[in-house]
């Protein structure tokens, strides 16, 4: 799957997962990234935890999406943008840490 976002800086809130529509070229592969990111949906929307990232929607096709527009990216989910990733935070605490 992918993130579409914008550029560094900007003071965007939110990001679109999709998957890659490369993916519509290896149907074993667009089958089980399908089947993935809609366990993520799935997962993130029974979670409500301020330190996991919040599934804010999806497509209003839901999962039929893929069938509907025949895109790998016919589905997708709107996520939280994160200012950091973990790998970024924990090398900024070491950092800090010194």
């Amino acid at each position: 799957s992918e993130l579409t976002e914008e550029p560094a800086g900007n003071s965007q809130k939110y990001v679109v997962k999709h998957l890659n529509p490369k993916l519509a070229f290896n149907p074993k592969k667009l089958v089980v990234g399908a089947k993935d990111l809609v366990m993520e949906a799935h997962f993130l929307s029974a979670l409500d935890h301020e330190n996991i990232i919040r599934l804010r929607g999806w497509a209003a096709a839901g999962i039929g999406g893929f069938a509907q527009t025949g895109r790998a990216d016919g589905f997708f989910l709107i996520l939280d943008r994160l200012n950091m990733t973990l790998a970024k935070k924990i090398s900024f605490w070491r950092e800090e840490a010194k």
